[in-house]
Protein backbone atom coordinates (compact mmCIF):
# COMPACT_ATOMS: atom_id res chain seq x y z
CA UNK A 1 0.00 0.00 0.00
CA UNK A 2 2.60 2.07 0.53
CA UNK A 3 3.99 2.09 -2.69
CA UNK A 4 0.62 3.27 -4.30
CA UNK A 5 0.95 6.02 -2.05
CA UNK A 6 4.33 7.26 -3.32
CA UNK A 7 3.20 6.44 -6.95
CA UNK A 8 -0.25 8.40 -6.34
CA UNK A 9 1.69 11.80 -5.87
CA UNK A 10 3.41 11.75 -9.55
CA UNK A 11 1.63 13.13 -12.59
CA UNK A 12 2.31 11.31 -15.78
CA UNK A 13 2.46 12.61 -19.14
CA UNK A 14 4.05 12.59 -22.75
CA UNK A 15 7.06 15.08 -23.35
CA UNK A 16 6.55 18.30 -25.33
CA UNK A 17 8.57 20.58 -27.38
CA UNK A 18 8.96 23.11 -23.83
CA UNK A 19 10.33 20.22 -22.26
CA UNK A 20 13.39 19.50 -23.96
CA UNK A 21 15.81 21.41 -21.97
CA UNK A 22 14.58 19.65 -18.76
CA UNK A 23 15.03 16.05 -20.55
CA UNK A 24 18.44 17.09 -21.61
CA UNK A 25 19.56 18.02 -18.04
CA UNK A 26 18.49 14.84 -16.73
CA UNK A 27 19.88 12.75 -19.22
CA UNK A 28 23.38 14.77 -19.14
CA UNK A 29 23.20 14.17 -15.26
CA UNK A 30 22.51 10.49 -15.65
CA UNK A 31 25.97 10.42 -17.56
CA UNK A 32 27.33 11.79 -15.38
CA UNK A 33 26.49 9.89 -12.00
CA UNK A 34 25.64 6.62 -13.31
CA UNK A 35 27.88 3.93 -10.98
CA UNK A 36 29.66 2.61 -14.06
CA UNK A 37 30.11 4.95 -16.55
CA UNK A 38 29.67 1.76 -19.36
CA UNK A 39 25.86 1.60 -18.30
CA UNK A 40 24.72 4.28 -19.63
CA UNK A 41 24.97 6.13 -23.67
CA UNK A 42 23.90 9.78 -22.66
CA UNK A 43 22.41 10.80 -26.33
CA UNK A 44 22.61 14.74 -27.98
CA UNK A 45 19.96 16.92 -27.84
CA UNK A 46 19.07 16.33 -31.77
CA UNK A 47 18.08 12.48 -31.01
CA UNK A 48 16.12 13.55 -27.30
CA UNK A 49 14.34 16.21 -29.58
CA UNK A 50 13.51 13.49 -32.59
CA UNK A 51 11.82 11.36 -29.72
CA UNK A 52 9.57 13.71 -28.53
CA UNK A 53 7.05 13.35 -31.20
CA UNK A 54 8.93 12.22 -34.53
CA UNK A 55 10.29 9.13 -34.41
CA UNK A 56 8.63 7.79 -31.25
CA UNK A 57 7.80 9.85 -27.96
CA UNK A 58 8.73 10.40 -24.38
CA UNK A 59 7.07 9.90 -21.31
CA UNK A 60 7.42 12.19 -18.35
CA UNK A 61 6.85 11.50 -14.25
CA UNK A 62 6.68 15.08 -12.21
CA UNK A 63 6.31 15.68 -8.96
CA UNK A 64 4.85 19.06 -7.67
CA UNK A 65 6.06 20.46 -11.47
CA UNK A 66 9.64 18.69 -11.13
CA UNK A 67 10.55 16.36 -13.37
CA UNK A 68 11.39 13.00 -10.82
CA UNK A 69 11.73 10.53 -13.74
CA UNK A 70 11.96 10.33 -17.92
CA UNK A 71 11.23 7.47 -20.45
CA UNK A 72 12.32 7.84 -24.27
CA UNK A 73 10.55 5.41 -26.70
CA UNK A 74 12.12 5.14 -30.38
CA UNK A 75 9.63 3.79 -33.36
CA UNK A 76 13.24 2.90 -35.40
CA UNK A 77 10.69 1.72 -38.46
CA UNK A 78 13.39 0.44 -40.83
CA UNK A 79 16.46 1.80 -39.66
CA UNK A 80 19.79 0.23 -39.99
CA UNK A 81 19.94 -0.01 -35.80
CA UNK A 82 16.51 -1.65 -35.34
CA UNK A 83 16.53 -4.14 -33.10
CA UNK A 84 14.19 -6.32 -34.17
CA UNK A 85 17.33 -7.96 -36.26
CA UNK A 86 17.98 -10.06 -33.47
CA UNK A 87 15.00 -11.86 -33.37
CA UNK A 88 14.96 -12.93 -37.38
CA UNK A 89 11.48 -11.61 -38.64
CA UNK A 90 10.29 -10.52 -41.94
CA UNK A 91 10.71 -7.08 -42.66
CA UNK A 92 7.42 -6.02 -42.26
CA UNK A 93 7.35 -7.26 -38.68
CA UNK A 94 10.79 -4.88 -38.37
CA UNK A 95 8.08 -2.12 -38.53
CA UNK A 96 5.96 -3.02 -35.39
CA UNK A 97 9.23 -2.93 -33.13
CA UNK A 98 9.51 -0.16 -30.49
CA UNK A 99 12.59 0.58 -28.82
CA UNK A 100 12.74 1.41 -25.12
CA UNK A 101 15.49 3.79 -25.30
CA UNK A 102 16.66 5.94 -22.15
CA UNK A 103 14.93 5.63 -18.75
CA UNK A 104 16.66 8.18 -16.04
CA UNK A 105 15.13 8.64 -12.32
CA UNK A 106 16.62 11.62 -10.71
CA UNK A 107 18.76 10.11 -7.79
CA UNK A 108 15.89 11.91 -5.08
CA UNK A 109 13.00 10.00 -6.59
CA UNK A 110 14.62 6.54 -6.65
CA UNK A 111 13.14 3.50 -5.09
CA UNK A 112 9.39 4.88 -5.88
CA UNK A 113 9.27 2.54 -8.50
CA UNK A 114 9.07 5.17 -11.29
CA UNK A 115 11.07 3.38 -14.22
CA UNK A 116 9.01 0.49 -13.81
CA UNK A 117 5.34 2.66 -13.91
CA UNK A 118 6.86 4.54 -17.41
CA UNK A 119 7.93 0.90 -18.82
CA UNK A 120 4.29 -0.21 -18.00
CA UNK A 121 2.80 3.02 -19.59
CA UNK A 122 5.17 3.02 -22.62
CA UNK A 123 4.27 -0.07 -23.11
CA UNK A 124 0.56 0.51 -23.11
CA UNK A 125 0.91 3.57 -25.86
CA UNK A 126 3.07 0.83 -28.36
CA UNK A 127 0.16 -1.36 -28.02
CA UNK A 128 -2.30 1.14 -29.00
CA UNK A 129 0.35 2.18 -32.06
CA UNK A 130 -0.04 -1.48 -33.21
CA UNK A 131 3.78 -2.61 -32.35
CA UNK A 132 4.18 -6.28 -31.93
CA UNK A 133 7.83 -6.12 -30.42
CA UNK A 134 9.20 -3.99 -27.05
CA UNK A 135 13.16 -4.17 -27.28
CA UNK A 136 15.09 -2.74 -24.67
CA UNK A 137 19.02 -2.62 -24.71
CA UNK A 138 20.60 -2.91 -21.26
CA UNK A 139 24.42 -3.60 -19.45
CA UNK A 140 24.78 -7.26 -18.24
CA UNK A 141 26.05 -5.69 -14.78
CA UNK A 142 22.72 -3.10 -14.73
CA UNK A 143 21.08 -5.00 -12.83
CA UNK A 144 18.28 -2.39 -11.58
CA UNK A 145 17.42 -1.96 -15.29
CA UNK A 146 18.09 -5.38 -16.35
CA UNK A 147 15.47 -6.71 -13.22
CA UNK A 148 13.04 -3.75 -14.06
CA UNK A 149 12.82 -5.33 -17.78
CA UNK A 150 12.27 -9.07 -16.78
CA UNK A 151 9.55 -7.49 -14.28
CA UNK A 152 7.87 -6.09 -16.99
CA UNK A 153 8.19 -9.01 -18.85
CA UNK A 154 11.35 -8.65 -20.98
CA UNK A 155 13.67 -11.59 -21.87
CA UNK A 156 17.25 -11.83 -22.91
CA UNK A 157 17.23 -12.44 -26.49
CA UNK A 158 21.28 -12.59 -26.36
CA UNK A 159 24.70 -10.78 -25.24
CA UNK A 160 26.28 -8.78 -28.11
CA UNK A 161 28.71 -5.35 -28.43
CA UNK A 162 26.91 -2.22 -29.10
CA UNK A 163 27.26 1.73 -28.98
CA UNK A 164 30.93 1.14 -29.64
CA UNK A 165 31.71 -2.11 -28.66
CA UNK A 166 30.05 -1.87 -24.81
CA UNK A 167 28.62 -5.23 -24.02
CA UNK A 168 24.68 -4.95 -24.03
CA UNK A 169 21.71 -7.45 -23.53
CA UNK A 170 19.18 -7.08 -26.59
CA UNK A 171 16.37 -7.61 -24.24
CA UNK A 172 12.58 -8.49 -25.72
CA UNK A 173 9.15 -8.77 -25.44
CA UNK A 174 6.41 -9.64 -27.74
CA UNK A 175 3.15 -8.13 -27.14
CA UNK A 176 -0.14 -9.86 -26.63
CA UNK A 177 -3.56 -7.71 -27.43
Amino acid sequence: MESMTKKNEFQFRRANEEDLPEICRMVKLAGEIVPVKEWFEAENEEFLAKHIREEGFTLLAKKNGQTAAIMIVRIPGMAEDNLGEYLKISKEEMKRVAHLEIAVVEPGYQGYGLQYELFCQAEEIVKNKQMRYLMATVHPDNIYSFRNMEKLGMKTVLETKKYGGKRRYVMSKTLEY
